[in-house]
C-alpha cells in the first residue's frame, strides 16, 4: 500500500510539474502593456503591445513596430536579444512611451505569469518592471 501511494504522489507531483511548465510558456500569447514602473504618463495611452512564438518576441511600441529573439525557461528567466525596429517618428509623448518602454525591457531577466492573468516582467532583483494583461 505505500509503494502504491508513494507511486501516485510521484506521478501527481510530475503532472503538476508539467502542468506549471506549460502554464509558464508564452509561445502563443499577445499582451498589451497597462503599467510600469516608470513615473511617467500612463502606458495605455498609446499602444505598447508584445507578441510571442516560440523564440520570437514582437509587437507595438506607442509608434513604431519591433520584433526579435527571445528566451523564456520554465524557471522564470528571460532574456530578450537584439530587437529590429521600423523607424517612424510619432508626437513627443507617444515617443517618450516607446523610448522608455524598450529601455525596460533591456533590463528584464525573469517573467511570471500571475494567477490572475496579468504577465510580469522583472529585473534581476524580482522588481516589477512591465505589467502586460492578455490583448485579446
Amino acid at each position: 500500500m505505500v509503494r502504491f501511494m508513494t507511486g501516485i504522489l510521484l506521478v501527481t507531483t510530475l503532472m503538476i510539474s508539467a502542468a506549471s511548465c506549460r502554464d509558464r510558456s508564452l509561445a502563443g500569447t499577445s499582451w498589451r502593456l497597462t503599467a510600469w514602473s516608470e513615473n511617467l504618463k500612463v502606458p495605455s495611452e498609446f499602444p505598447v503591445t508584445a507578441k510571442f512564438t516560440e523564440t520570437e518576441i514582437s509587437g507595438r511600441s506607442a509608434v513604431n513596430t519591433y520584433g526579435g529573439k527571445y528566451s523564456a525557461a520554465s524557471d522564470g528567466k528571460f532574456s530578450v536579444g537584439p530587437i529590429a525596429m521600423t523607424e517612424m517618428a510619432g508626437p513627443e509623448p507617444a515617443m517618450r512611451t516607446e523610448r522608455t518602454f524598450h529601455d525596460l525591457m533591456a533590463k528584464v531577466k525573469r517573467y511570471r505569469i500571475e494567477q490572475d492573468g496579468r504577465l510580469l516582467l522583472l529585473d534581476a532583483n524580482g522588481k516589477e518592471l512591465l505589467v502586460f494583461r492578455p490583448d485579446r
